[in-house]
C-alpha cells in the first residue's frame, strides 16, 4: 500500500533566496486551501510505472511536450549530470586533481549506467537561460550553500526528513566536507559544464527534451516507491497553474549500486545517496523560497 506523509513547507522558519515561490503564486492566483488540498489528493493519480529502458528525467515540474505516461523514466535532480556531481562528492579526497571536471565525471557515470542498461537523461528549456536545467545551471550556487556552516543544520534536518532511518551522520559530515573542498575548485570543475548535457545527448543519439514555460511548483515530492514515477504533464493538465517537483529517491539507491558495485563499496554507496539528497536540498534552496509543501511517498 502506498502512503503519504505531508510535511510542513520546506523552509518554515526563513525564506530561501530562490525565485520559485509557492506562496507568491498562491496569492497571485488566488488559490484556496481547498484547491491546494485537491491538487495534493490528485498526486497519486499521476504516478505511473517507471521504465529503466526510458531515459531518466530531472525533478523539474514543467511539462515535457510529446511525453507519454506509458513510457516514463525516473526523475532525479539534474538527470545524469546531477549524478555526476554526487559521484564526485562520493570519491573526492582532500585535494581535487586539476583535471577533474563535471563533463569528465558525466562521461564516467554515463559509461557505468549504460553498461547496466540504464538510459541517461537531462533537459533544456524554452527560457534560454544557460542549459535550462536549474540543477545544472546553479550547481556553483548549490555547492556554495553546501559549503556554508551556517546552513548545514537546515540541510541536515531536511536530509534526515528525506532519508529517515537511512540517514547516517558520518556520511552526511564526510559529504559536507567534500562539498566544501569542491566548492573551492568550483570554477575549474564546472568550466564548460554545458558539455555534460552534450555528452548525454551524444549517448542518447538525439537532443534531450525541451521543457515548456515558467516554473509553478507548489509541491516537492520525495518518492520512495520503487519503479514508479510522476507524470508531470498529466498533473499539469489536470491542475492548471500548479506543478510539482518529484524526486524518485529509490532511483538514487540504484544509481549507487551501478556506480559502486563492489561488495566493499558500501560506504561509497552510502556517501553517494547522501550526496544526491544533499545536492537536491541545496538546489531547492537556491531555486525556491522554501514555501513549497514537502510530501513523502512511500510503501507501508
Amino acid at each position: 500500500m502506498t502512503t503519504y506523509k505531508d510535511l510542513p513547507v520546506l523552509a518554515p522558519l526563513a525564506d530561501w533566496p530562490g525565485g520559485i515561490s509557492a506562496a507568491k503564486l498562491i496569492a497571485l492566483r488566488g488559490l484556496s486551501e481547498s484547491v491546494l488540498d485537491a491538487a495534493a489528493q490528485s498526486l497519486e493519480e499521476c504516478f505511473r510505472p517507471a521504465a529503466s529502458s526510458v531515459q531518466s528525467r530531472c525533478i523539474d515540474g514543467r511539462s515535457e511536450p510529446g511525453s507519454s505516461a506509458a513510457t516514463l523514466g525516473p526523475q532525479v535532480p539534474g538527470g545524469t549530470p546531477g549524478a555526476a556531481l554526487a559521484y564526485r562528492l562520493s570519491v573526492i579526497e582532500p585535494n581535487v586533481p586539476s583535471r577533474v571536471t563535471l563533463a569528465g565525471d558525466t562521461h564516467h557515470v554515463l559509461q557505468a549506467m549504460l553498461s547496466t542498461g540504464k538510459i541517461p537523461g537531462g533537459h533544456r528549456d524554452t527560457l534560454g537561460n544557460g542549459i535550462g536545467c536549474g540543477a545544472i545551471d546553479r550547481m556553483d550556487n548549490a555547492l556554495e550553500v553546501l559549503a556554508k556552516p551556517e546552513v548545514l543544520h537546515e540541510i541536515e534536518a531536511l536530509t534526515r526528513s528525506v532519508l529517515d532511518d537511512r540517514f547516517d551522520l558520518h556520511a552526511f559530515q564526510v559529504t559536507g566536507a567534500a562539498a566544501k573542498t569542491l566548492a573551492a575548485h568550483a570554477e575549474a570543475y564546472l568550466a564548460q559544464k554545458q558539455r555534460s548535457i552534450e555528452a548525454v545527448e551524444q549517448a542518447l543519439g538525439r537532443p534531450v527534451p525541451v521543457l515548456l514555460g515558467e516554473h509553478a511548483e507548489l509541491f516537492v515530492i520525495m518518492n520512495y516507491v520503487p519503479n514508479s514515477t510522476f507524470s508531470t504533464t498529466e498533473f499539469n493538465a489536470a491542475n492548471t497553474g500548479v506543478q510539482a517537483f518529484n524526486y524518485d529517491v529509490w532511483r538514487s539507491f540504484e544509481e549507487a549500486e551501478d556506480l559502486f558495485p563492489a561488495p566493499n563499496d558500501q560506504s561509497l554507496r552510502n556517501r553517494f545517496i547522501h550526496a544526491r539528497v544533499m545536492i537536491a536540498v541545496a538546489t531547492l534552496m537556491v531555486l525556491t523560497d522554501g514555501s513549497q509543501r514537502l510530501v513523502v511517498r512511500s510503501q507501508a
